[in-house]
């Protein structure tokens, strides 16, 4: 038992249950507070046990405490920061009254076919599909009741190499085996001076029964018979070991230990008996051993899975229905029933029968939804009544209800997306009117921790669910959420509620920047860039998403330099580690060019500068930047368009001709970014036999550089903007086009005499001057009408050059063509 000291006031105890049999308990009064317990994850047997104290204690004085959002782990408070009544005590039992059943419920088991085994207290065991099991209509056609026993049924367990046995212990002091087929009871044992509570597979067909006074028996199941027995002892077993000899061992919790032989013939195995046994792929069944009642344990991850391979891809609604004798299908429909609001209204009710084909459940079920994290705490549903009372018990509640209705209902309309997302989006739209003031605004704390979900229908679900959330609330309400998260992100826990905090923040300040306080917006831009510079694997990957999504409001207090340069180191090592071991993965990639490429959208004289100066850096910085220049040119020319001269110069001068090494490297990435720059530009053109490239600019001149020197040989001015270039083959001319309607064909090329001097006492990138134009043509004004004030993404269309032969051009403007013969 630990106790663990929660943010904001929250405090959590986890216990870890000694035994198999009961999976979560009643609640209980711990210091005159009220204490709600949290069946967490079946399968890791943990409880979360939720505190809630005052705020004023944890987080600031009396006289000015925080304001916090309803869903904050503080305590139940209103908008104001108020206390409000949250009478857990009284909650807990009218759940326990509307979940308890009459024969109740001793003890459950999820079968390997799918199908649940259900144990009771007068010594039934039923045996019943998913989908009836939580829906509660009727059993199904595939029930079997086993009837035999005497006494309440305290354990059961599916033999590993038994194909359809089930053994059942009961506190009629017998084990009994069973064909779970037919119903059959095939042998008949007795236990010791105590009944079985644990039965634990220990190698194929054998099975050990560990009795309540720490007696055991080992059974063969597949040959009938009882193998061993130990008596009574005050410490229990902990493990069994079977060597490859057939020496067997029970290992205690004293550190004792009592051997036997098996025989050769037995595997060889070692066996935690305390660990409980899991359940299905999607489904954990146990009992809620103060109400004796039935507590399933539903990982709708792997449910919405199940129902993706049986439906595949491009299920139309009809064959969905047609489907629903699957158990996957018939179980995420069944789940779906128990977790919808039914009797809020007819018109509700009405959606989920036609669009999911729902039924009302007729009997409400505990149900916990899990996740794969292993500290992921899940929530009981309560159900309180008809209508909308369960909506209005906890936000954290409802949240996690909510993702799971999103991801079902995504399943169940697999092969519709856009049906599946207007119905969702009409459900949750109007629920929470329908409900009223009571409900419970969905815990944005909650959908922010699956903010980046691997599985991608819990990842979509989530994002989806809090972007509404926060665009739905009032501005009043948003303002408390960003004054508690700031609050909370300021502090710089470093947990994962800090990176949560920190996703919250940056969602609402990303849709109103405007509500963004100067310190909220240097907090949170500090631990943006602290994450992008520093971070590895998710936590980087989130914060290059949210650095991306709210760079506009963070970008006075973010370095763009270091994080562009950051960002290009990301994008070149998938290619530098071409796949192996070392590249990063695809996802975060795709991460850094979409936080680059909106870097560049908000500010790209930020992200030109910084690619520049990498091209003048260390050789894997060159490197990066002229993948990194390829990248924005593609996706972002208009953008990137009042500084393609300086780039290109940039590019150009990384091909340092003075070292071959360095040349020889940088080669192949610089024809790629110059290559991206002439299909991006009109006015960009390169000549790769003569190495010769030539860039239009807003100012009117036209620069030629030769690559193969890295320097500039030529610029030709012109009247107006150069909006088309094209390198004649051997670089022999350039033709230019500008907006004053003239075409100029000038040289690039200096004297071989000349280049050869220059190649060696010039630096690079020396300014050469002018040049005049060879030859000059007019073309009528008409086809440059209405230019003068075009946006550079039109501009981008407007004209476009053409070598077609030695001293011919082709001239495109608009939708006309022109030969010229220059």
């Amino acid at each position: 038992f630990s106790v663990e000291g929660g943010s904001a006031g929250m405090h959590t105890a986890r216990l870890h249950a000694a035994s198999s049999g009961a999976v979560a308990t009643a609640l209980s009064r711990a210091g005159q507070r009220d204490v709600l317990v949290s069946y967490a994850s079946g399968r890791q047997h943990t409880l979360a046990v939720v505190l809630p104290v005052p705020l004023s204690s944890v987080s600031g004085s009396a006289n000015r405490p925080h304001v916090a959002p309803a869903d904050a782990r503080s305590g139940p408070r209103n908008w104001l920061g108020q206390a409000t009544p949250f009478a857990m005590n009284g909650l807990w039992t009218e759940w326990l009254g509307d979940v308890s059943t009459e024969p109740a419920v001793t003890s459950a088991l999820v079968l390997r076919s799918g199908r649940v085994a259900v144990g009771y207290a007068d010594g039934a065991v039923r045996i019943v599909s998913q989908a009836a099991l939580v829906g509660g209509h009727g059993d199904g056609a595939d029930a079997a009741r086993l009837d035999g026993h005497t006494g309440a049924i305290t354990a059961l367990h599916e033999p590993d190499a038994a194909g359809g046995l089930l053994l059942s212990a009961s506190k009629d002091l017998t084990l009994r085996i069973w064909d779970a087929a037919t119903g059959e009871c095939v042998f008949v044992l007795p236990t010791q001076s105590a009944p079985a509570v644990r039965l634990v597979g220990a190698g194929g067909a054998l099975v050990l029964g560990v009795g309540a006074d720490n007696a055991t028996t080992l059974v063969s199941a597949s040959a009938l018979e009882r193998v061993h027995v130990t008596a009574a002892y005050h410490a229990a077993p902990e493990r069994l070991t079977v060597g490859a000899d057939g020496e067997a061992a029970l290992l205690y919790a004293d550190g004792s230990r009592r051997q036997f032989a098996l025989g050769p013939q037995a595997a060889a195995v070692s066996v935690a008996l305390a660990a409980p046994r899991a359940g299905g792929a999607w489904l954990g069944a146990g009992v809620l051993g103060a109400a004796a009642a039935l507590a399933l344990d539903v990982d709708v991850e792997q449910l919405q899975a199940a129902v993706a391979r049986a439906a595949g891809d491009g299920a139309t609604a009809d064959e969905m229905r047609a489907l629903a004798a699957r158990p996957a299908v018939g179980a995420a429909r069944a789940v779906l029933a128990q977790l919808c609001a039914w009797g809020v209204s007819a018109e509700l009710d009405g959606v989920k029968r036609d669009a999911f084909g729902l039924r009302a459940p007729a009997r409400p079920l505990a149900l916990a939804l899990s996740s794969r994290r292993a500290d992921a705490h899940t929530a009981l549903f309560p159900g309180r009544g008809g209508g909308g009372a369960s909506w209005c018990v906890s936000s954290q509640l409802n949240a996690q209800r909510m993702l799971a209705i999103l991801v079902l209902a995504r399943g169940v309309l697999q092969g519709n997306e856009r049906r599946a997302v207007e119905v969702i989006n009409f459900y949750v739209g109007r629920l929470p009117a329908l409900v009223g003031r009571r409900f419970k605004a969905l815990s944005l704390l909650a959908l922010a921790q699956h903010w980046q979900a691997r599985n991608g229908s819990l990842q979509r679900a989530a994002r989806t669910l809090l972007l509404a959330a926060v665009r739905g609330a009032s501005e009043r309400q948003r303002r408390a959420e960003l004054f508690y998260w700031s609050s909370m992100l300021a502090r710089g826990t470093g947990d994962g509620e800090d990176l949560q905090a920190l996703t919250i923040v940056c969602v609402i300040g990303g849709d109103f920047p405007a509500l963004l306080a100067l310190t909220a917006r240097s907090a949170a831009a500090a631990r943006l860039q602290a994450l992008a510079l520093g971070a590895h694997g998710a936590a980087l990957a989130l914060a290059l998403e949210l650095l991306a999504r709210g760079y506009a409001a963070f970008r006075p207090y973010v370095d763009s330099q270091a994080v562009v340069r950051r960002l290009a180191a990301i994008m070149a090592q998938a290619a530098e580690a071409g796949g192996g071991d070392g590249a990063v993965s695809f996802a975060l990639v795709g991460q850094a060019k979409q936080a680059l490429l909106r870097i560049g959208a908000a500010d790209m004289a930020a992200v030109a500068a910084a690619l520049g100066a990498m091209l003048g850096g260390a050789v894997d910085e060159r490197w990066r930047a002229l993948q990194a220049v390829g990248v924005v040119a593609a996706k972002q020319p208009a953008a990137l368009a009042p500084h393609v001269e300086a780039l290109a110069a940039a590019v150009v001068g990384a091909l340092e001709p003075r070292r071959a090494t360095t040349r020889r490297r940088l080669l192949g990435a610089g024809g790629a970014a110059l290559r991206a720059l002439v299909r991006a530009f009109p006015w960009v053109s390169f000549d790769a036999a003569a190495q010769c490239l030539a860039v239009g600019c807003a100012d009117g001149r036209c620069v030629a550089f030769d690559v193969r020197t890295a320097t500039r040989t030529a610029v030709c001015a012109a009247g107006a903007r150069v909006v088309a270039v094209a390198v004649a083959p051997g670089a022999a001319r350039v033709a230019s086009f500008a907006l004053d309607g003239v075409l100029r064909v000038w040289d690039p090329q200096p004297s071989a005499l000349a280049m050869f001097a220059k190649s060696l006492f010039a630096p690079p990138a020396e300014a050469q001057g002018s040049v005049a134009p060879a030859k000059t043509m007019a073309i009528p004004p008409g086809f440059l009408a209405d230019t003068d004030d075009l946006p550079v993404a039109e501009l981008l269309r407007v004209a476009a050059l053409s070598w077609t032969g030695e001293r011919t051009v082709l001239l495109q403007i608009r939708d006309a063509s022109f030969s010229l013969s220059v």
